[in-house]
């Protein structure tokens, strides 16, 4: 799960992980995420809808 933190408190969690984020970014105007993890997968998030838009295996599998 990825949490965005404003004072302390969650302004949006987002689920689809399993195990550590490596690394997010976000795009102009927070609207999109993305991030990688350790579980080998790259997931492209829309932060108004709270979910992902398509994901990325490092196998190849593409999900969108």
């Amino acid at each position: 799960m990825m949490s965005f933190l404003k004072g302390g408190e969650s302004m949006l969690a987002l689920k689809g992980h399993q195990g550590r984020i490596n690394r997010a970014i976000c795009g102009p105007l927070n609207k999109i995420i993305v991030s990688a993890g350790e579980d080998a997968v790259i997931h492209i998030w829309d932060s108004e809808q709270h979910s992902w838009t398509a994901r990325y295996r490092d196998n190849g599998d593409y999900n969108g």
